[in-house]
């Protein structure tokens, strides 16, 4: 099983579903907001039996919140104290202040606290006002891609407004088999960068998606976001992180889209991504590219690609980065000193040239290869007898290309 989140919008609510929308919504933040005032003033505890010890009857009665409401309220502030402890233990995170929550965060809306309905071609949202047999009723727009898989909409969700539009983000518990990677498989490296965003190389295809822009328009942003918090605007500025990060998913949508249609366009095609974790963490530099680092989205990115795969019926196969940059997809010989820059690549031993994206993401459909028939020889054959076809590719992909 794996879970989808969908953002639907809320069609033209009355009045009085608005007025009661932004009441939860407040009180469902002061909740969360009690919470955490609470765990400050014991030891800062992040121990969800003293959380709810100490605040569930007390959140309940004095915000007049509903069983579920107060369960996610709970749940949502020890998750913020959880990353506070997180970037307290942090090596690279110098100064930490301890949560808060503003007036407009989403509201929680637990399992138990909605249910959705459905006639012909239209769904609306049944949302527990805590009152026995009284509800709220919100119809959804729903585009057509999301009508088949509506029903599957299962698990804690969320009520958040938007200017001046309600919103409801719900997950879809989407059964999914692993694809399994078959004997005539082409696989297709995926490099994940900042200069470029993604380079994806296969059997007759080379993309690049370049990051130049995006790092235009993030640096506006914080070029932005520094001159209202000079002028003391912070709700500026926590407006604008909110337009940031909406617009990086909707990036990130883009690629792993037509990333994954590209490797769907070639029979028993395989995405063979990084294993990026912790990499924050191991590459620190100046200011500027810290800030660079922090931003990259990378883990949005893979996940949006690896959902998307299974959807496709692709199998996705994880590899480990190290020499994938310093490493001559040509000859194999790895050093730092094969990266005179960060654009170019050339071998001190063979003297191979090439841009330094496109031969990571070589090195990475190589990787992909090795490890597939590692786990082949495990339990179908042994290690000499890997597949005629993966052997032709992987002596294809060590071949110097025509073009760059």
């Amino acid at each position: 099983m794996s879970t989808e989140c969908v953002v639907l919008k809320i069609v033209a609510p009355t009045k009085r579903k608005r007025r009661f929308l932004a009441m939860m919504q407040e009180q469902y933040a002061q909740a969360v907001q009690y919470v955490i005032d609470f765990s400050c003033q014991n030891g800062k505890t992040s121990s969800i039996v003293k959380l709810h010890a100490g605040c569930y009857y007390a959140i309940r009665e004095q915000f007049d919140l509903p069983s579920d409401y107060a369960r996610m309220a709970l749940r949502q502030a020890q998750g913020m104290i959880h990353s506070y402890w997180g970037a307290v233990k942090s090596k690279h995170i110098k100064k930490v202040s301890w949560p808060s929550l503003n007036d407009n965060a989403p509201l929680g809306l637990g399992i138990h606290a909605y249910r959705l309905f459905h006639n012909s071609d239209r769904w609306a949202l049944r949302v527990s006002t805590g009152k026995r047999g009284t509800y709220v009723w919100l119809p959804l727009c729903v585009p057509q891609k999301y009508q088949d898989t509506m029903s599957l909409a299962y698990g804690d969700a969320q009520l958040y407004e938007r200017d001046g539009k309600w919103y409801a983000k719900l997950p879809l518990r989407l059964s999914t088999d692993t694809p399994l990677v078959s004997d005539d498989a082409q696989f297709f490296g995926v490099d994940l960068g900042i200069a470029k965003a993604a380079t994806l190389v296969g059997p007759g295809v080379v993309k690049f998606w370049s990051g130049k822009a995006l790092q235009d328009r993030r640096r506006r942003f914080q070029t932005y976001r520094s001159r209202m918090q000079r002028k003391g605007r912070l709700d500026k500025v926590r407006a604008s992180k909110g337009k940031e990060r909406r617009w990086q998913r909707d990036v990130n949508h883009q690629i792993s889209h037509e990333l994954v249609n590209i490797v769907a366009g070639t029979p028993g095609g395989v995405i063979v991504l990084e294993k990026l974790d912790g990499i924050r963490s191991r590459t620190r530099g100046s200011k500027r590219f810290n800030r660079m680092m922090g931003n990259w989205a990378f883990r949005q990115l893979d996940d949006m690609i690896v959902y998307k795969a299974k959807r496709a019926g692709i199998p996705v196969v994880w590899v480990d980065p190290r020499n994938t940059s310093k490493m001559c997809s040509r000859c194999g010989h790895a050093t730092r000193a094969n990266r005179p820059d960060q654009a170019h690549f050339r071998c001190v031993s063979c003297g191979f040239q090439v841009n330094s994206d496109y031969n990571a993401a070589r090195n990475i459909s190589r990787k992909g290869l090795y490890v597939s028939c590692d786990a082949l020889s495990d339990t179908a054959r042994a290690s000499s007898e890997v597949p005629d076809a993966r052997l032709r590719q992987g002596h294809l992909m060590t071949a110097q290309p025509s073009t760059c």
